[in-house]
């Protein structure tokens, strides 16, 4: 199963305090922190509103006319909260039909406000069903931070699914005014990424699951913009990258010769081989990366062969792309 940014995962825990930033939904935290440590529940801290509206019994939430249970909006006061419905349409779905398709563009995110919506990507005529969501989910919002198509579809699962449609422009006002929706909605955002890439990245298959958790810990959060350079060719790159969420292109004496993608990996061969980078790796867009340091990923082999294994396969496979490429070079001159 391919690396999927848009495939739900349960709310997450409490994060490690961060002060707000509204106008900027697609930051990560700074190298340096622990990507996993900015997203899982820290026991030493209280519970944001967030999590504390999320741990309220269940009848305190079913009263009759009550506005629907929605975690991400839970800490707005409730005028903000009505006004949030009247500046944003409710659309209704008869049970089947799409919300939005697989490589649409993202204009919006959407919250379920009654019925239940499923998610699917589909490859050719073969469809693989991903989760269903229930009132109070929200989705489609890694598509519309990141500007990239649509990577799965959403369809109604019920009769009369309700469906709140929060566009980018209404997104960004609210934060202004209620800082707490950007930093709830960058904490679910950063839990979806990091569990996606943990349960569909190559480089964590092989690992259980407390091994994985154990491994992520180890890499650091790197945001970069687009034309960005990570690796320069003929220079040794700083360590192991894996794309999060955006796009890299690889490109080796002025030609493009690969573009990389969330769950993708890059800078192994200057690591492991300990020579300059055959290429230069750029952002195409604004990139989400994680990086393992230089001493980190030779500490990593040496405990984990799998990891060596994995990055001894990829760079075969990149030496053997090159030589075919610098083949029909030769023979076209």
């Amino acid at each position: 199963m391919k690396f999927d940014p848009d495939a739900p995962v349960a709310a997450p825990g409490t994060p490690a305090p961060e002060a707000p930033r509204p106008a900027s939904f697609t930051e990560l935290d700074l190298e340096g922190d622990s990507l996993l440590h900015a997203v899982e529940a820290v026991s030493s801290h209280a519970p944001t509103a967030v999590e504390e509206a999320m741990d309220e019994p269940d009848d305190a939430r079913t009263d009759p006319g009550a506005l629907p249970r929605i975690p991400l909006f839970s800490d707005l006061p409730e005028d903000a909260f009505i006004a949030l419905f009247e500046k944003c349409p409710l659309q209704r779905f008869d049970a089947g039909q799409l919300v939005f398709e697989q490589g649409d563009k993202a204009d919006a995110l959407y919250v379920i406000c009654g019925g239940k919506a499923r998610v699917f990507r589909t490859d050719g005529d073969a469809r693989m069903d991903l989760a269903t969501l229930e009132e109070g989910s929200f989705f489609g919002e890694m598509a519309l931070l990141s500007e990239a198509p649509r990577s799965a579809s959403v369809e109604a699962a019920e009769e009369d699914t309700q469906v709140l449609a929060i566009s980018a422009e209404v997104l960004k006002e609210l934060s202004v005014d209620h800082p707490s929706v950007s930093v709830a909605l960058k904490k679910f955002c950063r839990q979806r990424m990091l569990s996606n890439l943990m349960n569909y990245a190559p480089l964590f298959a092989p690992f259980n699951r407390n091994d994985r958790r154990d491994l992520v810990q180890k890499f650091r959060a790197r945001d970069v913009n687009k034309g960005d350079v990570l690796v320069k060719q003929g220079q040794s790159s700083d360590g192991l990258y894996v794309v999060l969420s955006g796009e890299v292109e690889i490109e080796a004496d002025g030609a493009r010769i690969a573009t990389l993608k969330q769950g993708e990996v890059f800078g192994e061969m200057s690591l492991l081989m300990r020579s300059p980078a055959s290429a230069t790796v750029r952002a195409l867009r604004h990139t989400s990366l994680l990086r393992l340091p230089k001493h980190d990923f030779d500490l990593l082999i040496l405990s984990h062969p799998q990891v060596l294994e994995h990055v001894s396969v990829l760079i075969d496979e990149r030496k053997k792309a090159d030589a075919q490429r610098k083949h029909a070079g030769d023979d076209m001159i």
